[in-house]
């Protein structure tokens, strides 16, 4: 699974902040983007690409998911 993260403000030194590329889903709620595979997430990136988005507006994350178990003595 795929998410992209926008520029929300840019900065030097890999100091920029960023915030998810948000949808609305089929209830109205405004939830991450997220992309099953690779088809989907390329025809996404295309579209920016040929809107008001350069390489450099966007990243690219993908999602992981893990447990940590902690034993507290």
């Amino acid at each position: 699974m795929y998410r992209i993260l926008l520029v929300a403000k840019k900065a030097d030194d890999y100091g920029s902040l960023y915030k998810y590329l948000t949808v609305t889903d089929e209830e109205g709620n405004i939830v991450p983007y997220e992309a099953a595979n690779d088809d989907e997430l390329d025809a996404q990136v295309e579209l920016m690409l040929n809107s008001d988005y350069s390489k450099r507006d966007f990243i690219i994350v993908t999602v992981k998911d893990y447990e940590i178990d902690a034993d507290i003595v």
